[in-house]
């Protein structure tokens, strides 16, 4: 019976919160023409989060044609009215039950043309620790995974495994959305959870650290405090180069890969020459004829039109003289061995 009144009660409650501080909050928002691009392009993605940071982007991705996957408990069947009212389209499994019926459920619904929504560490932990199922996700659908971390200036962090941030009305915040990743084309499918693991942790210390210095840090437990590589460094960075739309990136590629051409087809600087003269090459046992590309008696012969040096000597490159003075030498030392 106490299910049942739950059940009733907390979803148009939830839902209200949501929305009531969600549209209260002053956010900023960087990268999100990472996702309204993919919209444009009609590819299909998966967007994770951790588990604890979802309050937001529940509100923001509302109402586009996402399915989200949610627990199997009475807990997930509140958050699925509450979602469901968002847009949603609910897909249930667990960690621990119907896995993998519902990324099974995620994968129908992406090939119906919907996009999917994952708690990277959900439903019950550990804490910003990475669960394997978008790889299953990334190897079947060939599709862009796009990270998303937020953070908040004033909030209420709860003692759950997840350290759930509920921001607090009016407050200041922002949300990171991630270039989209294509793991099978990185190569990275069978490993896709351990290097978004890395990725998330990285960006949520970045959104923290934008906030911090007007207002308080995010309290971290174990997992966060990871030294992750910082992927997108500073904000500025980050807007000119990790959150910066693909088709940005691709002009950029363009652009390296013909100035890379133009240096390549740069005239090529000459190899400066030394002289070999007859005595050099009869110590060397080189026939100065033949240098020419054949025998020719001519060759030797200085004529008046001749800029040759002279004394029948020839011009070769430093880097063949150099080899042969090289190996004259070796042998020289070589003798003085054998000699004593």
């Amino acid at each position: 019976m106490i299910n049942l009144i739950k059940r009733a009660i907390v979803p148009p409650i939830g839902r209200y919160i949501i929305n009531a501080i969600s549209s209260s909050l002053k956010m900023r928002i960087v990268g999100y023409e990472n996702y309204q691009y993919l919209k444009e392009m009609g590819k299909k993605c998966v967007i994770v989060f951790w588990h604890g940071q979802q309050f937001y982007p529940i509100y923001h991705f509302r109402n586009n044609k996402i399915a989200i996957m949610v627990s199997l408990s009475n807990d997930g069947e509140i958050q699925n009215k509450i979602l469901s009212s968002f847009g949603y389209e609910v897909v249930r499994g667990s960690s621990s039950r119907g896995a993998v019926s519902g990324l099974i459920g995620l994968i129908r619904k992406m090939r119906e043309g919907s996009d999917a929504a994952l708690a990277l560490d959900g439903p019950r932990g550990p804490y910003q620790t990475a669960k394997e199922g978008v790889n299953y996700i990334a190897i079947k659908e060939d599709c862009c995974v796009l990270p998303i971390a937020c953070a908040f200036k004033s909030f209420k962090q709860f003692g759950a495994w997840d350290k759930y941030i509920l921001p607090y009305p009016y407050s200041s915040g922002i949300m990171l959305v991630g270039r989209p990743i294509m793991p099978n084309k990185l190569n990275i499918a069978a490993m896709t959870h351990k290097h978004l693991e890395k990725i998330l942790i990285s960006m949520t210390a970045e959104a923290e650290t934008i906030l911090n210095s007007a207002g308080r840090e995010i309290k971290a437990a174990p997992a966060a405090e990871k030294k992750a590589e910082n992927i997108s460094g500073s904000l500025s960075a980050s807007e000119e180069e990790y959150y910066q739309p693909e088709e940005k990136i691709d002009e950029e590629t363009d652009e390296n890969e013909k100035s890379e051409s133009d240096t390549e087809t740069a005239p090529e600087e000459k190899n400066e020459v030394k002289t070999l003269k007859p005595e050099d090459a009869r110590r060397f046992g080189i026939n100065l004829d033949l240098l020419d590309g054949g025998s020719n008696k001519n060759a030797t012969e200085k004529t008046s039109d001749d800029k040759s040096p002279e004394g029948g000597a020839k011009e070769i490159p430093n880097e063949i003289i150099d080899i042969l003075e090289e190996n004259d030498e070796n042998e020289i030392n070589t003798g003085r061995k054998n000699e004593k």
